[in-house]
């Protein structure tokens, strides 16, 4: 019995020091930044708001779609959101989602671990939810890291709430308010219904004749400044 005892007693010993040399070189970060990697942490935000910046201004140029139209993957998709009589307007939900394709791409573009030569870095699969909210978009970013700096391990899982000023939702609801009414009353553009929207909303619009049947329109919104630039919205509709 005793020599059981003292079996027990042994592993509970080793196993108090696996717990605390397990700790004690590896910090799991969660809520908190370690001071050590607080420039790291810092630095891979700013990439992921630039990013989201980026994005949001790219996609918002072709219909809110971050793919190339022409590739044959694509070829099932409409780039035109009121198509002769049927509405293919990009949902909000597609459209978070393309975002969310453009952004993890660019914040792997944009990180440049280079910068800190005093750590060793391990990079997990980056994954970004993109929610349009009323006056902003917001980003929740699953971007496991992992860094090393002599032997300690640190290590984070996730940057959230990163938000862009940016009424995209306000300009995507007149969108479709446009696309609705097109639907209503076969096709015509309604002048005087564009112009209460612009004042009711402060926006702008404009339609450009791309040819006979296509007409490009923009919808800029002044009161959002992406990169120095104004934020604009831009779509197509084909016609009879």
């Amino acid at each position: 019995a005793q020599v059981s005892l003292f079996i027990i007693i042994s592993i509970l010993i080793v196993g108090v020091i696996i717990v605390f040399l397990l700790y004690n070189n590896k910090i799991n970060i969660k809520g908190k930044i370690s001071p050590e990697i607080q420039p790291v942490y810092n630095y891979v935000r700013s990439c992921i708001k630039s990013s989201g910046e980026d994005s949001i201004y790219f996609i918002s140029q072709q219909s809110g779609y971050s793919f190339d139209f022409d590739d044959e993957e694509n070829s099932d998709k409409s780039i035109f959101y009121y198509d002769q009589g049927k509405n293919n307007m990009i949902t909000k939900e597609e459209l978070e989602n393309e975002i969310s394709k453009e952004i993890n791409y660019r914040i792997f573009d944009c990180v440049n671990f280079s910068l800190f030569p005093n750590f060793d870095f391990s990079e997990g699969e980056i994954k970004t939810d993109t929610q349009i909210l009323d006056g902003k978009v917001v980003f929740n970013v699953d971007y496991p890291l992992s860094i090393q700096k002599g032997d300690k391990v640190y290590e984070i899982e996730s940057f959230e709430d990163i938000e862009v000023p940016v009424r995209l939702l306000t300009v995507y609801n007149v969108a479709g308010m446009l696309i609705e009414d097109h639907m209503n009353n076969d096709g015509v553009t309604c002048l005087s219904c564009m112009n209460d929207w612009s004042e009711q909303y402060d926006l702008y619009f404009s339609m450009d004749d791309y040819n006979e049947e296509i007409i490009i329109f923009t919808i800029t919104d002044r009161n959002s400044i992406i990169n120095g630039k104004e934020f604009e919205f831009k779509f197509a509709n084909r016609y009879e």
